[in-house]
């Protein structure tokens, strides 16, 4: 893990930026098409902003820290809603590059900066974030359950919109094929939302497993009040938490 807070921080800012414009491509802004008015109901987009507001939050609070003197130490701060965040953001990763992404060609794939921002860079900096930066001492068991509420809230959202946009050709109805019971049948939307709450499962655990394995040998590291610079880390308290 990467303990220095200044590190932290510009990786954090970096990848606000980054996001910033991931969410005006998503707008439809730089992207030389209309405004998107069916923005808000991608999983894909919702997914992003969610990750960019808690970082925003996280990045904020890193200022903090470091202006307390605080320099050296993981990241603790809103870390289970940040856990959270990355199932979510690792299943728009996975599910678009592996079922969507093919009908696009390599060069459109590689050429599109809202595609690469929001389905590839951004999600992958995110969790490398969380992997790099955060203690994930207090990251809980039932947290890859509690994954389930965003998407289950989602899948909710995607059929009171249908049901309130009716058979208006003029708006897109479904995001999603998998979602779309018109295409796959009130069954099939029921067996992608048990395969896609199965993915949830699997990947939450796994990153909850990945979680324990990389932390530092069981100890957590206390350091005094009001020294917490690089070159004071002789001076830490190591207990051991086994």
């Amino acid at each position: 893990m990467i303990k220095n807070r200044i590190t932290q921080l510009i990786y954090r800012v970096i990848y606000c930026v980054i996001l910033s414009f991931g969410v005006l491509f998503s707008l439809g802004i730089f992207t030389g098409s209309s405004f998107n008015t069916d923005f808000y109901a991608y999983y894909t987009n919702l997914s992003n902003y969610a990750c960019l507001g808690v970082m925003i939050a996280v990045t904020a609070n890193t200022v903090k820290q470091i202006k307390k003197n605080e320099i050296y130490g993981t990241t603790q701060y809103l870390e289970n809603t940040k856990f959270m965040c990355s199932i979510l953001i690792l299943v728009t990763f996975l599910v678009y590059n592996i079922l969507l992404a093919k009908d696009k060609s390599a060069v459109e794939y590689f050429t599109s900066l809202s595609n690469l921002t929001l389905h590839l860079v951004g999600p992958i900096l995110f969790i490398l974030d969380h992997i790099l930066f955060d203690s994930r001492c207090s990251v809980k068991w039932y947290m890859p359950l509690v994954s389930f509420v965003p998407p289950l809230g989602y899948v909710a959202f995607v059929f009171i919109r249908a049901a309130i946009i009716g058979n208006n050709a003029n708006i897109m109805k479904y995001p999603y094929f998998f979602l779309n019971p018109e295409k796959v049948g009130i069954g099939g939307v029921f067996m992608w939302i048990f395969i896609l709450l199965a993915v949830f499962a699997v990947l939450g655990y796994g990153l909850w497993i990945v979680n324990h394995l990389i932390k530092e040998n069981g100890k957590l590291k206390i350091y005094p009040k009001n020294d917490y610079s690089l070159k004071n880390k002789t001076n830490q308290i190591e207990i051991d938490v086994k």
